[in-house]
């Protein structure tokens, strides 16, 4: 269905429809020549002579119709006038997701087309040069993946060497500067963002230490020199080594920020900086008193303990997958790509395309990533939170704790969120997203005789019954647009309940803006109809 959309936008809006007047392309020499253009799924199809080939658009002249201007992407071209297209294209990436995720994932992709693949080194120690040849030799895509730092890699997409950056992080405003001066728009909240995984930065010390969760307070003044004992920090009596990533890693960036600027602390001269996440895990499992952080990608069952972090207002958050997947750990991170605004290589889009799909999403978990894939917690698995929620917050209310528990006690949390805009009701470019793909699983009957509740949160901001309100208007605002992207069938049968408990069961502190802004969504949980 999609892909006779894609080709009905492609045919009916073409962007010349009768006689071009254009140029006839180079690739051509100027002969006309006979293609068939099909649709991916070959349900659509039309046949004339190829007059030229610009901008990856085929120029075709239809009999009793003129000459059609259709999008490479959209169709596959037979015929001995279809042009040899150019495979190159770039990415540029930082850190373990360029060298390590990039490269897996091409190499699956190109399984999934029946394409060899190879990767070789150049000339260039950050570059290697990823080539997919299917099979009658013919290379589908020969990729450029450079690693570098996210200030180079969006300068790369300024001067158009770049189709597509995998940044360390969200793209900033320098960086999004950098793009509208060379005339390319803001991708920030537009189509061309898109979160393929996601990672976390995580604090690691030796297993034989007691020590197992620590405020940002206290690792900054570890960092810093000021605590130069484990025994300051009730552990044993073991001077501290310090172990920290060179300028630029994407875990060092987070960290830092962390932990150190917002302390107004400075990292100690006398730090070890480790080349890679690997070698940093030696140093750590091999020395009782050691301390580091890596991404945690990097960790599997290798001698390493992980260590919690305890939040300003006593939030104790895990380094899990289900915490890392809906924002509930303090140090997690989304894995971006952002495309060039404009035209992109045909093979590059289809490698995004492809990027998020459940084929996709497998090869990023075995990789040690956290894929986008639906997880699921009971209530009763909470159990800090639900303590810090009874015992902490400043306005507390039992009567609504009470209900949410009598509510909730039988519904398993899936594991994504719905978010808003600042200070709207306007989801996202991650909600939306996210949106589809519970469309998708209610079409497909996945959740059949379950109740979907869609249930608020905010801060503690204000007034208690105004965020409850507040909470409730966005969680009956996620089910209108669920309801909208349903079809009639599927509208009428599902169960999408929407519930709201304010300000309990907050993700992190209300402290800063930051905690405030992972307070404030709309999380789905599934529940059995009580007969």
């Amino acid at each position: 269905m999609a892909s006779g959309l894609y080709w009905r936008m492609a045919v009916a809006g073409v962007l010349a429809l009768g006689l071009w007047t254009g140029p006839a392309s180079a690739q051509t020499d100027g002969q006309r020549a006979p293609v068939s253009l099909k649709n991916k799924d070959g349900s659509l199809s039309v046949s004339g002579n190829l007059v030229g080939f610009e901008e990856d658009y085929y120029l075709v002249e239809i009999e009793n119709i003129g000459i059609l201007r259709i999008d490479s992407r959209a169709v596959e071209c037979t015929g001995a006038g279809c042009p040899i297209l150019t495979p190159e294209y770039g990415i540029f990436g930082n850190g373990p997701v360029a060298e390590k995720l990039i490269p897996a994932l091409l190499q699956a992709y190109g399984e999934n087309i029946g394409a060899e693949f190879r990767n070789e080194t150049t000339g260039e120690p950050r570059t290697r040069l990823i080539t997919l040849t299917d099979q009658e030799g013919v290379i589908r895509a020969q990729v450029t993946l450079t690693i570098t730092n996210d200030e180079e890699a969006f300068a790369a997409m300024a001067g158009r060497d770049a189709d597509i950056v995998i940044p360390s992080d969200r793209i900033g405003a320098s960086e999004a500067e950098v793009l509208t001066g060379a005339g390319l728009s803001d991708l920030r909240e537009t189509e061309h963002e898109l979160v393929i995984g996601q990672d976390a930065t995580v604090m690691i010390l030796h297993p034989q230490n007691s020590i197992r969760n620590l405020s940002a307070l206290e690792v900054g003044r570890i960092y810093s020199g000021e605590v130069k004992n484990w025994s300051e920090l009730g552990g044993p009596d073991l001077p501290i080594r310090v172990n920290s990533l060179p300028q630029g890693a994407a875990s060092r960036q987070q960290f830092v920020s962390a932990f150190l600027s917002s302390n107004a602390l400075t990292e100690r001269g006398d730090t070890f900086a480790w080349s890679s996440d690997s070698d940093m895990i030696k140093a750590v499992a091999g020395d009782p008193g050691g301390v580091g952080y890596v991404g945690r990608s990097a960790l599997s069952d290798n001698g390493v303990a992980r260590l919690a972090i305890r939040e300003s207002c006593g939030l104790i958050t895990y380094p899990t997958a289900f915490n890392i997947k809906n924002g509930g750990y303090f140090l997690s991170r989304q894995i971006h790509a952002y495309k060039r605004p404009g035209r992109i290589h045909p093979e590059a889009q289809a490698f995004l395309d492809w990027a998020l799909s459940d084929e996709a999403q497998a090869v990023i978990k075995a990789t040690g990533f956290i894929d986008r894939g639906l997880e699921r917690m009971r209530l009763e698995d909470m159990g800090m939170t639900l303590i810090h929620t009874a015992a902490v917050e400043p306005d507390f209310n039992g009567n609504q704790y009470a209900g949410m528990m009598r509510d909730l006690r039988n519904a398993d949390r899936v594991s994504f969120s719905f978010r808003f805009l600042t200070g709207s009701t306007t989801l996202d470019i991650d909600s939306i997203r996210n949106l589809e793909v519970l469309a998708g699983m209610l079409e497909a009957g996945d959740f059949g005789g379950l109740e979907v509740l869609l249930v608020g949160f905010t801060d503690s901001i204000g007034d208690r019954v105004r965020n409850t309100q507040l909470a409730a208007a966005r969680a009956r605002v996620v089910r209108e647009n669920l309801l909208a992207t349903l079809t009639p069938e599927t509208a009428e049968r599902a169960r999408l309940l929407p519930l709201s408990y304010g300000e309990l069961l907050p993700l992190s502190c209300n402290t800063d803006e930051i905690g405030r802004e992972h307070n404030r969504r709309v999380e789905v949980w599934l529940r059995r109809p009580e007969r």
